[in-house]
């Protein structure tokens, strides 16, 4: 298994939670992907908010679908990268947003129900 990226920052709002994400050159998920111009494959973007989404919200990995799903501007080694996160219990959505001074890399929605007590 990969391992996430560092978490530099972490804010909790009204809406959910805030993480500002360091993009280390050095993550794996750059690594071949693509030697010329590294960028962070969209899987890995969504695989990050499931699990800080999961993590932080209590929520089973299990997703049953994503939807409006965009990837609006690559991600690149040196960024910092902002990840919103906000639970809609009533719909058991998680819904994320990435951007950083570059603008808006991503977004979207991830059904994800609450774990089980």
């Amino acid at each position: 298994m990969l391992t996430l990226p560092e978490v530099v920052e972490r804010h909790l709002t009204e809406q959910g939670l805030e993480l500002v994400l360091e993009m280390d050159p050095k993550l794996a998920y750059f690594q071949g992907h693509f030697p010329e111009l590294p960028i962070l494959p969209g899987v890995a973007q969504l695989d990050w908010a499931a699990r800080f989404g999961a993590e932080h919200f209590g929520l089973t990995l299990k997703s049953q679908r994503m939807e409006a799903v965009k990837f609006q501007a690559l991600v690149v080694p040196g960024l910092q990268l902002h990840l919103r996160l906000q639970y809609d219990d009533v719909k058991g959505r998680l819904l994320f947003s990435y951007h950083s001074v570059r603008g808006n890399h991503a977004s979207g929605r991830i059904l994800m129900a609450k774990e089980a007590r």
